[in-house]
């Protein structure tokens, strides 16, 4: 089965050195319910913690920030 255009816990995009604003769509998960979309998150979610990690590199926090569109960023 194709993939749809989404990113699994196992995908990787590949993002060239020097890029500049980037967007990349997620779909959060709820453990509490498995296989529904996680709702009503927001940059000031109160726990909400981002992170990103190169291959085999260490996590890098992502300070979450509020923007009108994508393409404001």
């Amino acid at each position: 089965m194709a993939n749809q255009g989404r990113l699994g816990h196992q995908d990787y995009r590949s993002i060239p050195t020097g890029s500049k604003q980037v967007t990349i769509y997620l779909e959060m998960k709820d453990a509490a319910s498995p296989f529904q979309p996680k709702t009503g998150l927001a940059f000031n979610t109160a726990g909400i913690v981002l992170s990103y990690s190169k291959k085999r590199g260490n996590r890098v926090a992502i300070t979450p920030a509020d923007i009108a569109t994508p393409n404001s960023a």
